[in-house]
């Protein structure tokens, strides 16, 4: 059995975001964002050399690069994969499409090392500029986002809702703690999801990492992130 897998690029992202706060903790995790934290500081270098050590436990060495986040998850289902590190999204995937029951057919934890914490990001639906059918568009965004628009789309997808007046008994039990945690954790932002670094940022990370899985290089992958922090403006 693989101790960890992994999928396509964007997946690999997301465990590296996971392990950076457990290793860092939340005030380094959030100095990478404003500045506090060097990316090529010394604590850095050695998160990334916890990240190649996990590594060593998953197949992003044999065929995570072939595989989607869908198809990762599908490998802890059939019990070929212990675990998976995923958002709310997985959940939903395997509540909705593979109607399995939460807390029977599969359980949840924190990512080791960020209990307490919640990574966050949010989906949004926008209003174009000049969109056609105006007021059609501004219909779907009301329904969307009154209460019975939340309730109904949310426990579809696997998301906790947008509302505090949000009817949790509509919700099941990952998305009622998952909606728990929200209201009691301490709350950071994703980077692989686009909540804590200007764009310039984040299209570039994935080329660091994927030096990174090319060489195994901690300190190089720690100057490369530094290099982009800095054309970037990160954290001024």
């Amino acid at each position: 059995m693989t101790p960890l897998v992994i999928g396509e690029n964007w997946t690999v992202n997301h465990l590296w975001e996971s392990v950076a706060l457990a290793e860092l903790g939340v005030e380094s995790y959030n100095g990478l964002w404003n500045g506090e934290t060097a990316w090529n500081s010394d604590e850095v270098v050695e998160l990334w050399e916890t990240f190649g050590e996990i590594l060593n436990c998953s197949n992003i060495d044999e065929d995570a690069a072939s595989l989607s986040w869908q198809q990762a998850t599908d490998r802890v289902v059939d019990g070929d994969a212990a675990f998976n590190v995923m958002g709310d999204w997985a959940a939903g995937y395997m509540v909705t499409t593979l109607e399995l029951e939460p807390g029977v057919d599969f359980g949840w934890m924190a990512s080791p090392g960020t209990e307490g914490v919640f990574m966050m990001l949010s989906d949004s639906f926008g209003l174009p500029l000049d969109v056609e059918n105006r007021d059609n568009a501004i219909a779907w965004l009301t329904l969307l986002g009154s209460v019975e628009g939340q309730d109904i789309f949310n426990p579809l997808k696997g998301s906790i809702a947008a509302r505090l007046d949000s009817d949790l008994s509509l919700y099941n039990a990952y998305l009622q703690s998952a909606a728990a945690d929200w209201q009691t954790n301490e709350v950071v932002g994703s980077l692989a999801h686009g909540a804590v670094a200007p764009e310039s940022f984040s299209s570039e990370f994935p080329t660091v990492m994927e030096i990174f899985l090319a060489d195994r290089d901690p300190g190089a992958a720690a100057n490369a992130s530094q290099a982009i922090a800095a054309q970037s403006g990160l954290g001024e």
